[in-house]
């Protein structure tokens, strides 16, 4: 379980599946008329409170449910004003998949390797790329233009950037949660690396 501030009255948790084995509580499941989900609520309000000092215990609250990856979830917990006739609702949002290129690199270092694939390949275009550290591993998110993204030629630059890495799966781990819980460690690091061969 991850806690995220964002300001006095509203926090963001990742409930991850780890998380699940202990509150068997999961994004399908968890519904405002359920006891064992209001049960679970409130123990994410006594945890807020004593990870983070602010008590939502005696506030009208809305809790927003978003599907993450795998089956961790987000819930955002917003303090409602005192005069709000809300009850407390959790509003569920809909699950989507995506297709990303994003890989986990074997080491740090391989970022040199794939810049040299791109620097080989300089008829393969990219728009944008990034490196993230997450829970001690190291990933790396390249964006092509959609004309790029076909073709034998293609393929063939994606087999060669996965001797150096996985490709990630959306269903276990994707940019957005890098984005929020990882560190940026550089922004277009293959362009910068690239500039540095020429």
């Amino acid at each position: 379980m991850l806690l995220k501030v964002i300001d006095k009255d509203k926090v963001k948790v990742l409930i991850e599946d780890k998380d699940l084995e202990e509150y068997s509580v999961t994004f399908e499941n968890l519904d405002s008329n359920d006891a064992s989900s209001r049960e679970f609520l409130l123990m994410l309000l006594n945890e807020i409170y004593s990870n983070t000092g602010l008590n939502f215990l005696q506030s009208k609250v809305l809790v927003e449910a978003i599907p993450g990856i795998s089956n961790s979830y987000y819930i955002i917990i917003t303090r409602l004003s005192p005069s709000s006739d809300n009850t407390v609702n959790i509003d569920k949002t809909a699950k989507a998949d995506e297709d990303m290129y994003l890989f986990e690199l074997y080491s740090p270092e391989n970022i040199f390797d794939i810049a040299g694939v791109f620097e080989k390949n300089k008829d393969i275009k990219i728009s944008a790329t990034r490196m993230y550290k997450y829970r001690g591993k190291y990933y790396f998110t390249v964006d092509f233009p959609p004309e790029t993204v076909s073709g034998e030629r293609f393929y063939i630059i994606i087999k060669s950037i996965t001797e150096f890495c996985v490709k990630c799966k959306w269903s276990l781990i994707n940019e957005a949660l890098l984005e929020e819980w990882g560190e940026l460690i550089a922004q277009n690091p293959i362009q910068s690396i690239r500039a540095l061969l020429e």
